[in-house]
Order: structure tokens, then C-alpha cells, then sequence
């Protein structure tokens, strides 16, 4: 009896350990594999700071990430600007600060295309990742403020990953297409060498993190002051050098220039796949 007794604490306390992991959502614009590798100086350093584990996730697209957002799966998102203004107005998260990277949404041609500048582009395809992603939006914005209605001027495709914009603007005949810069660099050589970037946008931030409204009043000033003494140390360095990113200020007057992008966001969520 006492031995069974024993071994439910046990189970019960193995369980109650797993419960309090902190659970970071990652927008999925990088294979699993990348993203674990990409966040674990991250995870290493809040593990040690909170003295919790912490477990780093994703989805398998960026509606499922959405969704799991939506229904608090996640105790803290690392997510693209926009999604993060949605969830801050719709579901209450709590910006806590933003990365800045060399974001920048390249335009791409095949490099034996014969198109020189964007107006050139009349008529073709243009292959753009998710109709969701912030890369989409922004080349969009992009080709609009340049004399291009994308809808009207351009044949356009969507397609679930930048990777696969990337590959089928490889493949194609002198189309067009469009992907995060971080994400094409990392594409191998005999892919990108084909290739050659048309335009692109300005530097913007990258990803914004943020915590679930549960976490008001218990961890969160634990976890902020973690992210605060994240970029000074060893963990931090790590991962800024790696990433080419800093944390700034996700304040008030960062997260409503995002407003902007709400309409359309919402807009393409109702209509669906």
C-alpha cells in the first residue's frame, strides 16, 4: 500500500512538473528542426533564469499557428508582426519586446529573366508565400506604392512556405516571386544562384513576443525581467550574432502601426484556405 502511495506523488508530481513547463510558440516560417536550433540559446537561458522548463513549439502552417494561438495552447508566441497585433487586440496578449532583424522581403526574378524593373512584371506570375504572411503583405504594399496593382497587374499564387515561392520562381519562366530574406539566404547555393532579387522592401521588424494574458499576474515580471537580461548574456549574444537581430521596445507606438495590417488579415482569414 505504501509503495502505491509512493508511486502516485510520484506520477503526480512528474505530471505537475510537465504542467509548469513554459511552452514558447514560434510563428513556423523555418522547418521544426531549424526553429529549435534557431531559438535553444533562448530556451537554454530562460530554463536557467526561471529555473523551469521550457519547451520550444510550432505548428504545421501558419492558420494551425493562429489557431493555436487563438486558444492559449502557447504560454508565450514568438510571431510575425501582424499576427501579434491581432492576437494582442483580439485575445489580450501582452507585448513584451520585438526583434528587429534585417527583414527585408525580396523580390525575385529568374536570373536569366529578361526584367529589369517591376513594370516590366505586367502580366507574369508572381509565386508569394502564404496569403497570410507578412512577406506577402508587405511586397504588396510594395509593388502598390511603385505604379502595380498586384491584383489586377500580376497573375498572383500563394504557396504554404517561402520555400516553395522560392522553388517555384526558380522553376519558372521568367515569373516572379517573393520571400523573406532570412529564408533565402539559407536556401542552398545551386537554388539561389539561379536567381536574382528585383527589389525589396525596407528593414522591418521581424517577430514580436509575446505572453498569454494568464501569465499577468504570476510569472510574467519574472519572465520579463529574463528577457531584459537576455541580450547581455552568453545565451543572448549567441543567438543576436547568429540571427543578425536585436530586442527593442514592443511599446504602444510599435504595435499600432500594425493596425494597417488588421483589414486584410482579417479579411483573408474569413475567406479561408
Amino acid at each position: 500500500m505504501a509503495y502505491w502511495l509512493v508511486a502516485v506523488w510520484l506520477a503526480l508530481g512528474m505530471h505537475a512538473a510537465q504542467a509548469q513547463a513554459l511552452r514558447i510558440g514560434v510563428l513556423p516560417y523555418l522547418s521544426p528542426r531549424t526553429l529549435l536550433v534557431e531559438f535553444a540559446p533562448l530556451r537554454e537561458f530562460l530554463a536557467s533564469e526561471l529555473q523551469q522548463e521550457v519547451e520550444i513549439l510550432t505548428a504545421s502552417d501558419l492558420p494551425r499557428f493562429l489557431e493555436r494561438s487563438h486558444a492559449g495552447d502557447f504560454d508565450l508566441v514568438i510571431s510575425a508582426p501582424h499576427f501579434a497585433r491581432l492576437a494582442q487586440t483580439a485575445d489580450g496578449y501582452l507585448p513584451l519586446v520585438a526583434i528587429r532583424a534585417d527583414f527585408y522581403a525580396l523580390l525575385l526574378v529568374p536570373k536569366n529573366s529578361p526584367a529589369l524593373t517591376l513594370h516590366e512584371l505586367r502580366g507574369k506570375t508572381l509565386h508569394l508565400p502564404h496569403k497570410l504572411s507578412f512577406v506577402s503583405m508587405q511586397i504588396e504594399d510594395f509593388l502598390r506604392q511603385r505604379g502595380l496593382q498586384p491584383e489586377h497587374d500580376l497573375r498572383l499564387l500563394y504557396y504554404s512556405t517561402d520555400n516553395n515561392a522560392i522553388l517555384a520562381t526558380e522553376n519558372s519562366a521568367g515569373d516572379a516571386g517573393a520571400a523573406q530574406r532570412s529564408v533565402f539566404e539559407r536556401m542552398p547555393r545551386d537554388i539561389t544562384s539561379h536567381l536574382r532579387i528585383i527589389g525589396s522592401t525596407q528593414s522591418a521588424l521581424s517577430l514580436i513576443i509575446l505572453a498569454h494574458p494568464r501569465l499577468a499576474t504570476t510569472a510574467l515580471p519574472a519572465l520579463q525581467g529574463a528577457l531584459n537580461k537576455f541580450p547581455y548574456s552568453e545565451p543572448g549574444l549567441r543567438f543576436f550574432q547568429s540571427s543578425h537581430s536585436e530586442f527593442i521596445p514592443a511599446d504602444a507606438a510599435t504595435m499600432a502601426q500594425l493596425d494597417a495590417y488588421l483589414p486584410r488579415l482579417k479579411l483573408r482569414l474569413a475567406q479561408g484556405p
